[in-house]
């Protein structure tokens, strides 16, 4: 068998599997740790970039089920169609009158939807039910678990920060959105669940414009932090409009690449 030559994007999704590795004992993708997209501030595209995720490792056979976990608003439930009608939601998982699977909604083959109901009826959550929530997200084994957490690191999900196996930070490469990347790192360093993140930068215009805010980032965290965060890829800018185009499809693949390689358990060979 020959060796494929070696890529960027391997060599980074080679040191994201790394990072896991250290943190999780290795697992197939069908049965791994949640992988958690927090933004490093609002409108950096997470919502987006799970969504896209989840439907590019569903198309290629793995079972997803994605969670709305965000606490502000359900992006994630109306990204993926997943109206829920008078079924529950995960307000209903945290008063216990739901479970996690009983709350998902089929909405593409191979890819599940936990609708969240945020907004100021809903009724507030407290830091034990989303422990309840990360519990149900290690017991559900039927398939790779993609949690939609919102912009920074809010108190309240650090159960489900501490539940996953790799999280996603995600930002785009202007000044205030690596400042606010940093500030997240800071307060997850602070809280002990910085371990398993890495940066994911969004709208990008190529690879070098990944690395040079990967390499600020990283700077600062160095510095001041005492370490820092592997670079784990990089999107490129998609055109207004154009979520159902190619482009989108190809980023979608872009980024089950990433997550695969990182649960992949070392020298197993890629699909």
């Amino acid at each position: 068998m020959t060796t494929p030559s070696r890529s960027p994007d391997r060599d980074q999704a080679d040191r994201l599997r790394a990072l896991v590795a250290e943190r999780r004992a290795p697992r197939s993708p069908e049965s791994a740790a949640p992988v958690l997209f927090a933004g490093a501030k609002g409108g950096v595209g997470v919502t987006s970039l799970c969504w896209r995720a989840a439907q590019s490792l569903a198309g290629a056979g793995t079972p997803v089920l994605a969670v709305d976990a965000s606490l502000d608003r359900p992006d994630l439930t109306v990204a993926a169609g997943a109206s829920r009608g008078s079924g529950p939601d995960l307000s209903d998982v945290f008063a216990l009158r739901s479970t996690l699977a009983e709350t998902s909604i089929l909405v593409a083959p191979g890819a599940r939807v936990a609708p969240g109901q945020w907004g100021p009826e809903s009724p507030p959550v407290s830091l034990e039910q989303t422990q309840t929530l990360a519990t149900q997200l290690a017991q559900h084994d039927q398939g790779l678990t993609l949690l939609d957490a919102g912009a920074g690191l809010r108190p309240l999900l650090l159960p489900l920060w501490r539940s996953a196996g790799l999280v996603l930070l995600v930002t785009t490469p202007d000044e205030l959105s690596v400042l606010n990347a940093y500030a997240t790192l800071k307060l997850a360093q602070s809280r002990g669940v910085c371990d398993a993140a890495a940066l994911l930068v969004n709208r990008c215009y190529d690879q070098q414009e990944a690395d040079a805010t990967h390499d600020r980032l990283a700077a600062a965290c160095g510095r001041h932090l005492g370490f820092e965060p592997p670079l784990a890829g990089w999107i490129a800018e998609l055109p207004r409009g154009s979520l159902r185009s190619p482009a989108a499809a190809a980023a979608g693949s872009r980024l089950a690449t990433y997550v695969r390689y990182a649960l992949r358990p070392a020298g197993r060979a890629a699909a």
